[in-house]
């Protein structure tokens, strides 16, 4: 690529956690395309030696995940890694990559994705439905391949001496876990909606970051300034001086309302009228715990235990999950841990459990579904979560429970860790309370029966809300049509928390909607009383409650639920915001 002098470009995108951030873009994972260069024909032999070896390191990670799987789920499931380690030694496969570099000249990643787009392109046209399905097993065992080949490209390097604005096609959460926060200033992205997994990653950071950038891989270069703009959805690349002073000036503002809101952090989170309301986090890892006592959170109302999976190349076991779990417990004492199982699938995923491509993946193979589908996981997991249970207040809460047929289930599975653990003579808490999520529309009609079965329940805005308007929340084209403030999402919210009241059963919200100020008077006047949210985001919400009225709320809530339209609840909101 030829010199050329840097302009100034802005590129648009969604603004999905608020804040500026400025910093030399870092380029992570598969942004852009698998590097592509000619190579001398003396260095073939070179660049077969690198396969070879990232054969043998595949091969050697895929064995140690089939005889994990093997002891953890059975043999089935286990003969899939099988496959794919067959697949990663297969000599064919090696023959036609070094065949290709022989005839292009090309190095080692360029031929393997060459073959890799030939025998796919074969694979999916075959007229054998076995060949077809083996597609998606060979695009995985050559993504395996080039992410051994190109480790040193998938290693964000971070700018020591600043901040690094990252760049990514998607930031899964797996792949975010990785990164050193302290040097990360912002995201960008060029996939994703407001409350996909990496966005709510990025709220809970108090990161400033901006998705669905289209033609990103194309506009943006490893090492130039950026500027990310979390308020707007805007990134500046190559920003002139006179728009780095301008975001450094409102830079300064915003830490000027965040040194006056500190004040709020000791004050209590009552109305005007004497109401108590309950502010709790959500966290995923231990040292999201500290960030839940900075801002004197009352409890974890949501603890997503999935990143402690997703940053290991295998199942943690029963003494590293009680060890993790016991550890908030005790920090958070005397506050309540609520403590989410597995919750996989829609963007999560493990490296190391085996799964099929599917058409739908929010509307299938995740969440409870795939715990029950592995009953040994699931146990382990929950013997942990009994075990920490002596330390502290502990609390289950099963996720995308859609059936009683499934909630029954998972209780039964942690009645029997709960007798083996006593069979085992290990300490345990026999009493520990039990929720559900209510995140499939489902839950919400059958809450009148549904709220009968457990200590409590907790609602997930964020999956309710797709599958009530049917919007994948991860796809930008549609993300208009996302809006937690429409009618039919506010009924089932006002449904569910009325039913949970008159039952005398606690009722959260827990999703993004709870940490959003806006909708607080609203979430109030329709008698909720626990919130659940981002650390970071509990002053703002505290300052909304400690300035509203019950009476004030009701009214609120009141005009909003007669209103046809999510821009009519939205006029509601802003009027009232005004009078408060």
């Amino acid at each position: 690529m030829g010199a050329r002098k840097p302009q100034h470009r802005i590129l648009k995108g969604i603004g999905v956690s608020p804040g500026v951030a400025y910093g030399k873009v870092c380029v992570y994972g598969d942004l852009h395309t698998v590097p592509r260069y000619p190579i001398q024909a003396e260095e073939v032999n070179g660049e077969l030696a690198r396969l070879d070896e990232a054969i043998r390191e595949s091969s050697r990670a895929l064995e140690k995940m089939r005889r994990k799987v093997e002891a953890e789920m059975g043999k089935e499931e286990a003969d899939i890694f099988l496959a794919h380690q067959m697949m990663v030694e297969d000599k064919h496969f090696r023959a036609q990559v070094a065949q290709r570099m022989t005839r292009t000249h090309l190095n080692v990643e360029a031929a393997i994705e060459d073959v890799l787009e030939e025998s796919g392109r074969v694979f999916r046209e075959s007229e054998n439905a076995y060949l077809r399905e083996r597609a998606d097993d060979l695009q995985d065992v050559g993504h395996r391949l080039l992410s051994n080949l190109l480790s040193y490209q998938r290693e964000c390097l971070l700018d020591e001496k600043g901040k690094t604005i990252v760049a990514a096609d998607e930031l899964s959460p797996s792949l975010t876990v990785h990164l050193d926060k302290r040097r990360v200033a912002g995201f960008v992205t060029e996939r994703g909606g407001l409350t996909s997994h990496a966005s709510i990653l990025a709220r809970a950071m108090g990161v400033p970051a901006v998705v669905g950038v289209h033609g990103l891989p194309n506009d943006v270069e490893i090492g130039y300034p950026a500027i990310v703009d979390g308020f707007e959805g805007t990134v500046h690349l190559h920003p002139t001086p006179e728009v780095v002073v301008e975001y450094q000036r409102l830079e300064a503002e915003l830490a000027a309302h965040q040194e006056t809101h500190r004040a709020l952090i000791d004050l209590p989170s009552v109305t005007q009228d004497g109401e108590k309301v309950v502010l709790e986090a959500n966290i995923g890892k231990g040292v999201d715990v500290e960030s839940a006592l900075l801002y004197k959170a009352e409890g974890v109302g949501l603890y997503r235990t999935e990143f402690h999976f997703m940053i290991r190349s295998e199942f943690p076991d029963e003494e590293e999950q009680y060890i993790l779990y016991r550890r908030a417990v005790e920090r958070m004492a005397p506050y309540p841990v609520t403590i989410r199982t597995l919750d996989l699938g829609g963007d999560k995923y493990l490296s190391y459990l085996p799964r099929t491509r599917e058409a739908n993946p929010y509307l299938g193979w995740r969440g409870i579904r795939v715990s029950l589908g592995h009953p040994k996981v699931l146990k382990t997991q929950l013997k942990a979560i009994l075990r920490a249970g002596v330390h502290g207040q502990v609390r289950v809460l099963f996720p995308m429970i859609a059936t009683m047929e499934d909630l029954r289930r998972a209780k039964e599975v942690l009645r029997e860790a709960g007798e083996e653990l006593g069979a085992e003579g290990i300490p345990h808490d026999e009493a520990v309370p039990v929720g559900a999520m209510i995140e499939v529309p489902s839950a919400a009609v059958l809450a009148p029966v549904l709220v009968r079965e457990v200590d409590f329940v907790s609602i997930g805005t964020n999956d309710l809300t797709q599958f009530i308007l049917a919007v994948d929340r991860s796809n930008e084209r549609v993300s208009r049509y996302y809006e937690p403030l429409s009618p039919a999402v506010l009924w089932l919210v006002r449904d569910v928390i009325w039913v949970a009241r008159e039952t005398g059963k606690e009722v959260s919200i827990c999703g993004e909607m709870a940490g959003e100020p806006a909708y607080v008077p609203l979430l109030l006047g329709l008698g909720l009383r626990h919130f659940s949210m981002s650390p970071v985001l509990i002053p703002d919400v505290k300052e909304v409650i400690r300035s509203s009225t019950i009476a004030q709320a009701k009214k609120i809530a009141e005009r909003a639920l007669v209103v046809p339209t999510a821009e009519e609840v939205k006029a509601v909101l802003a009027g009232e915001q005004a009078s408060v």
